[in-house]
């Protein structure tokens, strides 16, 4: 089927169609990895996303003939959500939205870094939500394996101090910022030179940290600044922690959920969150793809810029 798409072979009704039409087209493409592989079928992938049609990629996992990889197809929540969004209407055109993701790595020497276990979906998930709601996506990212959504300008960070001074230089000209990245709070205070070697005879490595520099509480000192959206990833007192957070960093909206449950962890490409407002106000967004869930979220955000508006 890819290949009568990108060559303009028309002979059922689906491929008749598709030569005749002038809309918007979107193929999701599932089969065997071995297939989605082939040169072949990537030549003509990429014939028709040059032609303009959107080729989503497919997921990963327990794929139909048995086999594990890449070729699944994208659960249905998610191809009904990218169906909706070319109908929906462009709320966050010419707006410039500032989006963080994934996580950060503070390195011990040459060879080692402390980091989380955060993949960077949710981020990348509402990078392109807001890009497909007509904005301007900038998307500051730490090290992560998700591929970068087509039409967001992609700035690539390692450290926290790399993401901080990424975020303070584009959050003046942004209207929205949404940290959905893992930030290390702290980072080792001497980086050693060379491998750090286990010695005989010691038992203990005895690590001095310092505090890396606040993202959120830098960019809320900003006049004018950005609308704030935070991320607060609990384990314990997930309302309590993020309410809290909410006020001491001076975010408008707080986004908690429970990293404790690994269906809706790290690396988990669904989410359940509970989405507080400097007012109190408390939306819940029941489980779902983190697409759904960004496309949700951008929906309050809208709301609040309307209501400030």
């Amino acid at each position: 089927m890819l290949a009568k798409l990108a060559i303009g072979i028309a002979d059922d009704a689906l491929t008749t169609y598709a030569i005749a039409h002038r809309a918007a087209m979107i193929v999701a493409p599932a089969m065997n990895t071995f297939m989605l592989q082939h040169p072949t079928v990537q030549q003509s992938m990429a014939t028709l996303r040059a032609r303009g049609v959107e080729v989503l990629d497919p997921d990963s996992g327990l794929l139909a003939c048995g086999d594990e990889g890449s070729g699944r197809m994208p659960d249905v929540p998610v191809l009904v959500e990218i169906v909706k969004s070319h109908f929906a209407s462009l709320d966050l055109a010419g707006r410039n939205v500032l989006v963080t993701a994934g996580p950060t790595r503070e390195p011990l020497d040459p060879v080692r870094y402390l980091s989380n276990r955060s993949s960077g979906k949710m981020g990348y998930a509402i990078a392109e939500a807001a890009r497909r709601r007509g904005a301007n996506v900038t998307l500051v990212s730490g090290p992560t394996s998700v591929a970068a959504p087509p039409g967001v300008e992609l700035t690539r960070v390692g450290t926290a101090a790399e993401m901080h001074a990424a975020v303070m230089a584009a959050a003046p000209s942004h209207q929205i910022l949404i940290k959905a990245a893992a930030v290390a709070d702290f980072t080792p205070a001497v980086v050693a030179d060379t491998k750090i070697k286990k010695r005989e005879g010691t038992d203990e490595l005895t690590l001095t940290l310092r505090r890396n520099p606040d993202i959120l509480a830098d960019v809320a000192k900003l006049s004018p600044r950005p609308f704030i959206v935070a991320f607060a990833a609990e384990t314990d007192s997930v309302e309590a922690n993020a309410r809290e957070k909410l006020q001491r960093k001076g975010a408008d909206l707080i986004v908690a959920n429970n990293v404790a449950d690994a269906s809706i962890g790290f690396d988990s490409d669904q989410n359940e969150v509970m989405v507080i407002a400097r007012d109190g106000e408390t939306t819940r967004l029941a489980k779902a793809p983190k697409s759904v869930i960004a496309n949700r979220l951008l929906d309050l955000v809208v709301q609040r810029l309307s209501s400030r508006a």
